[in-house]
């Protein structure tokens, strides 16, 4: 089972906790069961998409797909080379887990078949949930949400996977702040089983 503890970021920093399911006592006026009830809600996000296939988006691509509770599970890379690594990675990954034992042949080539691997960025454009895992360079950020922000439907939520960029920042620059969360996934993805959600006031 996967652990959520959840941020609210006031401005260029992110280290402001405000509620966790680990210790809800971090703030007493907080309403617990907002976050409980999002969970509840999370298989509703029918196709996701993972942008960059490095160390951390390889991972969270694979743990999406593995879930089996998404119809459509896209890795997006820009450029093929890059594509090629990262789905090369996935496939080593989900082959070591079949090689130890805790994989079923059959369950890894549902993963894997699940999994549509694209250099276009028109295939995200009907996708409900986008984490972002590309280099921390709030540059090349900005570029890729204006892309997305004119590729996805209105209703996408986008998400990223930072670690130490401003997340109130990124989601100004991504044209749909109320949509905009931060996802932090912890390395390994596939066996750490936290991730550190971000949240801004406008999310």
């Amino acid at each position: 089972t996967m652990q959520f503890i959840t941020h609210t970021s006031k401005s260029a920093s992110n280290k402001v906790a405000r509620i966790s399911p680990l210790n809800l006592n971090l703030n007493p006026n907080l309403n617990p069961n907002r976050f409980f009830q999002s969970r509840q809600k999370s298989s509703s996000f029918d196709s996701v998409a993972v942008v960059g296939l490095g160390l951390m988006g390889h991972g969270i691509c694979q743990v999406a797909a593995s879930s089996g509770i998404h119809s459509s599970v896209i890795a997006y890379e820009p450029e093929q080379q890059f594509l090629e690594k990262g789905r090369e990675r996935i496939e080593g990954s989900v082959g070591k887990l079949v090689n130890r034992g805790k994989l079923e042949g059959e369950d890894a080539d549902r993963i894997l078949s699940s999994i549509k691997y694209t250099t276009d960025p028109s295939d995200l454009k009907n996708t409900d949930f986008v984490v972002e895992a590309v280099i921390e360079n709030m540059d090349l950020k900005k570029d890729l949400y204006s892309t997305l922000g004119n590729t996805c439907k209105p209703s996408t939520i986008f998400a990223s996977n930072t670690s130490s960029l401003s997340i109130t920042e990124m989601a100004n620059l991504s044209g749909r702040p109320d949509k905009f969360v931060g996802v932090h996934f912890f390395n390994p993805v596939q066996i750490m089983k936290l991730v550190e959600v971000i949240r801004t006031d406008r999310t």
